[in-house]
């Protein structure tokens, strides 16, 4: 845990002070005013706490802590001020999201008291955030390794789709796109709920009854229901939800949702999972383009524009095959090799797809299988 402390003060003084008083429990930075406070900020992310002075040139101790929640929103933030005013201490509560209020002088019993708790609360709160972000790796992680035993085809088209998704943030310079990716990844959970006779009439494309037909409609329902447990995924579960809505309001969910009410990233992944099916059925890219193009209402146009740009002007194959690819002995499968082919026995029967992060739970049941029939050799992987 990070016990770094950010002093920032106008006065020199007073920030050697805090040096001598503090550099033999807390890893101790100074800045002399707010300016090179945020320089400071901005090199170091993993400081713990911030100490400001209220009373300082051109940017006052509250508007630099506010500031510094935006660049470092973990760091646990004092104020110090010697106008001990409810005015002054208001307006650092709100405006900064203060964790304490100080007076000077302060009692070096109290500093260090409020030093000990501020990076107790850092530490409460970083512990929160990595056990979320642990708690949807894992989900996700599960789902995933789920849909991959289930049926590799569909594993696989999920990694489709967040390919699609990774070329065309890149295309459209979204920085932050990790929603859109893990609901391309799990666009195709719901199919899990089907019993296995209506999943094998699927792919088969044999007639569905009708009810088996209202199951398939309502798959998204379920994907989304499941995903809205895991903490932090409701915009997710939002986006798989409405993953086969269509920009004119047919389409599941039945609702009155239509246009732009629809979710952002539901009117992205909606033609992007259309394009893999066109594409899985043999279709070349122009004729995918020009049949997407002719679903007039089916479509966000300005996101199909985008879309088509994208892929017309962007060698996705070549985007995302980048990588150099190498040939090895099933023996040599390790944990994390990333496969660049199909892993199939020598009978044909596929046992994972293309795109798939080897993990620990893969290697076990690849073993299992080798023990029973001999699996296709040499592996492909990406280097």
């Amino acid at each position: 845990m990070s016990n770094k402390i950010l002093f920032v003060d106008d006065e020199e003084n007073i920030l050697k002070a805090y040096e001598r008083l503090f550099f033999k429990s807390f890893e101790v930075l100074t800045a002399l005013g707010s300016k090179i406070g945020l320089e400071i900020a901005h090199k170091n992310k993993d400081i713990a706490v911030v100490v400001a002075d209220m009373q300082m040139p051109k940017i006052n101790g509250v508007q630099f802590l506010s500031q510094i929640k935006s660049k470092l929103p973990e760091a646990t933030r004092i104020m110090l001020t010697g106008n001990a005013d409810q005015e002054t201490a208001v307006e650092a509560i709100n405006n900064g999201n203060i964790f304490r209020f100080l007076t000077k002088p302060c009692n070096e019993e109290l500093f260090r008291k409020t030093i000990s708790s501020a990076l107790e609360q850092h530490r409460l709160i970083t512990a929160e955030r990595e056990l979320l972000e642990k708690t949807v790796s894992g989900s996700v992680a599960i789902l995933t390794e789920l849909m991959s035993q289930f049926d590799p085809d569909l594993f696989g088209k999920g990694i489709k789709i967040k390919n699609l998704i990774s070329v065309l943030a890149a295309f459209l310079n979204i920085k932050n796109s990790w929603e859109l990716e893990i609901a391309a990844m799990l666009s195709q959970v719901g199919y899990l709920s089907l019993p296995n006779n209506v999943y094998e009439k699927l792919k088969n494309n044999a007639p569905l009854a009708t009810n088996e037909k209202i199951l398939v409609e309502k798959l998204p329902e379920f994907a989304s229901l499941l995903i809205s447990n895991i903490p932090r995924l409701e915009t997710v579960s939002n986006i798989i939800l409405y993953q086969q809505k269509k920009f004119n309001g047919e389409g599941f969910p039945k609702n009155d949702l239509k246009g732009d009410d629809i979710p952002l990233g539901a009117r992205i992944i909606k033609p992007l999972i259309d394009l893999v099916d066109l594409e899985e059925n043999l279709k070349s890219k122009k004729e995918v383009f020009e049949i997407l193009s002719s679903r007039i209402g089916w479509y966000d146009p300005n996101i199909l524009t985008k879309i088509i740009q994208c892929f017309l002007n962007t060698d996705e194959k070549k985007v995302l095959d980048k990588n150099k690819m190498l040939s090895i002995p099933f023996k040599k499968l390790k944990l994390g090799d990333i496969l660049a082919k199909d892993i199939e026995t020598m009978n044909g029967i596929k046992l994972l797809a293309k795109g798939i992060k080897i993990s620990q739970i893969n290697l076990l049941r690849l073993g299992n299988y080798s023990k029973l029939e001999e699996i296709k050799e040499p592996i492909v992987i990406y280097i």
